[in-house]
Formats: structure tokens, C-alpha cells, sequence
């Protein structure tokens, strides 16, 4: 009875410590994305007191879409409501011409990057996030895949 006991603690002890990670991702239609189409995300939350980091991923042609960031605006919202809004970029080379990403079996960049770490989901329930791009185009041409990522975040608080 002891060995069974402790077998089911360790493994509920593990099962805590694992990392948790969720990641979701849409193909844009034609790769044409439209300013007032927003590709929107949708998600249960069970976990309002773990810090995460969210971070975007987008799939670019860098022969269509040639600009160095990718602005983005990302739109929160909860269950009971709120909606948190705000704008960012997503970096594909830096200052140095570095690309900031990795080429797929299809020659696009996919570029991955946190843009808010040691962030609350503060309630449980279906939130969801919608993503728009932010550029000055109405329909923007290159972009072919954008995606979210949830990952249980280092920080360590009290």
C-alpha cells in the first residue's frame, strides 16, 4: 500500500513539473492577408497562476514580403471580456542582416519570437487572441502562415 501511495505522489509531482506548452497556427488564404481579416486563435485556460511567455511565429516569402520586422497588432481577450490590445513586430533580420529565422521545405522564413514573457491569463475559460497585420497595406502579400505559442515561462516568483 506504501509503494502504491508514494508511486501515485511522484507521479503527480512530475506531472506538475512538466513543462506545458500550447501552439496553434494558420495558413493565410493565398497568401494575401487582408488589414480587416484578423486571424484569431481560440483557447480553453485552466491555469490562471502560471506565468507564460506568448509568443508569434509567421512562415514569410522574403522575395514578396522584404521589409526587416513584420508589424503585427495582437488583441487579448477573456471570458469575462477585457481586451488587452497592442501593437509589436516580429524581427526577420536584424541590423546586421542576420535572419532571425529558419527556411522551410517551402524557401519561406519562419521566424519565432516572445513578444510577452512573464505574462497571467488571470481566469480560467476560453480566451482567445486575435492577430492583424499591422502594416500599411491593405492586402499584404508574403505572409503565409502566422502562429501563437503558449510556453510555461522560467520566472520564478513567490
Amino acid at each position: 500500500m506504501k509503494k502504491v501511495i508514494f508511486i501515485l505522489l511522484a507521479s503527480l509531482i512530475c506531472a506538475s513539473c512538466t513543462k506545458f506548452s500550447y501552439t496553434d497556427e494558420r495558413t493565410v488564404p493565398n497568401g494575401v492577408w487582408n488589414s480587416f481579416e484578423p486571424q484569431a486563435f481560440e483557447f480553453d485556460w485552466k491555469k490562471p497562476d502560471m506565468c507564460v511567455d506568448l509568443s508569434l511565429s509567421a512562415a514569410i516569402d522574403t522575395s514578396l514580403y522584404r521589409e526587416k520586422v513584420f508589424p503585427v497588432i495582437v488583441k487579448l481577450m477573456s471570458p469575462e471580456g477585457e481586451n488587452r490590445q497592442f501593437r509589436t513586430e516580429i524581427c526577420i533580420v536584424d541590423r546586421d542582416g542576420v535572419l532571425h529565422g529558419k527556411a522551410n521545405e517551402a524557401g519561406q522564413i519562419v521566424c519565432h519570437q516572445v513578444i510577452r514573457p512573464h505574462m497571467f491569463f488571470n481566469s480560467k475559460g476560453k480566451h482567445s487572441i486575435e492577430i492583424t497585420q499591422g502594416t500599411s497595406k491593405y492586402d499584404l502579400v508574403g505572409v503565409k502562415m502566422i502562429g501563437i505559442g503558449i510556453e510555461k515561462s522560467n520566472l520564478k516568483y513567490k
